[in-house]
């Protein structure tokens, strides 16, 4: 058998999630598609709760924050804007609808969403904000740009750069940069 680490058994429950909804998110399910035995489960993690609290933290840490600075250190808002726009292209979209299902039944998983969703409003606010004067109009705009991503990732995330862009020109006429 090969050997496996914490992050295959993330990455395996993302593709379950993408693959079958969180409804399917089972301990013999997980170790089935590492290909692991259950076993192998109990070197990583104490038990299930154990796993579902390190996973929403992996989704919180590493498809968020991670992701979020490697843009903050952009100095030109203008740049990091078109750099948000990528970064919405490389999230796991399925695997975060399945989450976002998923926290309308846990509660841990509801406070995940609501700090992940928290924290991308924030660098889309304070990118806005540095664009466009107006406070009120920049927290208007990054709640627009968060619910683009979350409303393509259940309707066509095909379509989602093509919104995004449209976003990031009516954000760019607000802020009067051409």
């Amino acid at each position: 058998m090969a050997s496996v680490n914490k992050d295959d058994y993330f990455q395996a429950a993302l593709s379950l999630l993408a693959k079958e909804g969180f409804g399917t998110l089972r301990l013999t399910t997980l170790c089935r598609s590492v290909g692991m035995s259950t076993g192998s489960f109990y070197n990583w993690f104490r038990d299930w709760n154990d796993f579902v609290d390190q996973f929403l933290a992996y989704w919180e840490t590493e498809l968020t924050e991670r992701l979020l600075s490697k843009v903050a250190t952009t100095l030109d808002p203008a740049q990091r804007l078109d750099q948000l726009r990528e970064l919405a292209q490389i999230v796991p979209h399925d695997a975060e609808v399945a989450l976002r299902a998923w926290s309308n039944a846990d509660d841990r998983a509801a406070r995940v969403r609501d700090e992940v969703d928290s924290m991308r409003r924030k660098i889309i606010f304070d990118t806005i904000l540095s664009l466009v004067a107006d406070p009120k109009l920049a927290e208007r705009l990054s709640s627009l740009g968060l619910s683009i991503v979350v409303g393509h990732q259940h309707l066509d995330v095909g379509t989602m750069d093509w919104s995004l862009s449209q976003f990031n020109a009516l954000v760019r006429l607000h802020a009067d940069i051409r």
